[in-house]
């Protein structure tokens, strides 16, 4: 790039780290910023990560002699995106009704755009990433929650109160585990990577037996009790230990279910998962296409793809720069 070029801040805001970059008009992240939220020292000092992230961003533009065309940020939700609103958002504790637009926009004095990270991610895997080229995209992130969203035609389907696609609540199982939002049985619940090492753990307890690396001490890599990863769990299935490669498979199962339930819905010509737990690759995506195949409708599964995201940690700063960008030409 070459001094006058345009680029766009994004922000990637979650409970643990504030991530940003210079996007360029190719969706290529040129400069990156990261510091830790701090969520736990309440809104004064998260917010003040955010903003400091925002402002290395844009002096690390002017060193440069790049134009800054706007800043598109994406937050966890629930968010109202046209008021730029979050509303008791479970990570951000203090920012219940938190104008975060006008925040960003009265600190940087440029204009915001905002949405849930986990649409910007979607956005950013549709238009720069596994999803380029697709008409309809629906995404899942699998990490410390389950997250999606829905690109149609490259715009985020939002939905009335911009909270459409909450495809981590979906119900896999009537009656089942309480989940944070206050339902019961969700996807979340049961596939992601908490939900994974806590159902390891409840087998264990429910007398997994010594057969298993896991479950004894003396025999494999992994603790009986205390600090347990899913990282670790996916490494005792690949060992093939049955307790974990069981907990696993049914992990899989309750995946396949929330995809075939949004496959349903949406009909899209592709499903793009990032997150943690898609970074073990075809020791999800392989059983994961056969179920969905299995449970779907034939007719909306038979040309389905299922790919891995792309673009790793830059999906949620692409996709938040996107937003900027599209703010700026005139677009929703």
């Amino acid at each position: 790039m070459t001094a006058g070029e345009t680029v766009w801040v994004g922000l990637d805001v979650g409970g643990t780290k504030v991530a940003g970059g210079l996007v360029d008009g190719r969706g290529q992240v040129r400069e990156r910023v990261e510091l830790p939220t701090r969520a736990e020292a309440g809104f004064t000092v998260s917010s003040g990560q955010v903003v400091a992230v925002a402002r290395a961003l844009l002096e690390r533009a002017r060193a440069l002699g790049w134009s800054v065309g706007g800043v598109g940020a994406g937050f966890p939700g629930p968010l109202d995106p046209v008021a730029a609103v979050l509303h008791n958002p479970p990570n951000l504790p203090g920012w219940d009704g938190v104008r975060v637009g006008d925040l960003l926009a009265d600190a940087l004095g440029l204009p915001v755009a905002v949405e849930n990270d986990a649409n910007a991610a979607a956005l950013g895997e549709a238009r720069q990433g596994a999803g380029c080229g697709f008409s309809l995209v629906v995404y899942f992130t699998l990490g410390t929650g389950v997250g999606g969203g829905v690109v149609c035609g490259g715009r985020i389907f939002s939905g009335v109160r911009g909270a459409a696609a909450e495809l981590g609540h979906l119900v896999v199982r009537a009656g089942g585990e309480p989940c944070r939002c206050g339902g019961r049985g969700c996807l979340e619940t049961y596939a992601s990577g908490p939900a994974l090492v806590r159902r390891l753990r409840a087998a264990l307890a429910a007398g997994a037996g010594p057969d298993t690396a896991v479950g004894d001490a003396g025999a494999g890599d992994l603790p009986a009790e205390g600090p347990l990863t899913a990282e670790e769990v996916v490494e005792a299935v690949r060992r093939g230990d049955p307790v974990a490669v069981r907990v696993w498979q049914e992990t899989l199962e309750y995946l396949a279910a929330g995809v075939v339930s949004a496959v349903h819905a949406f009909n899209p010509d592709v499903v793009v998962i990032g997150g943690g737990l898609a970074s073990v690759g075809e020791l999800l995506f392989g059983p994961l296409r056969r179920l969905v195949r299995e449970q779907g409708m034939p007719y909306l599964v038979e040309d389905l793809e299922i790919r891995p995201a792309s673009l790793g940690r830059d999906a949620g700063v692409v996709g938040a720069a996107m937003l900027a960008r599209d703010r700026a030409d005139g677009g929703c």
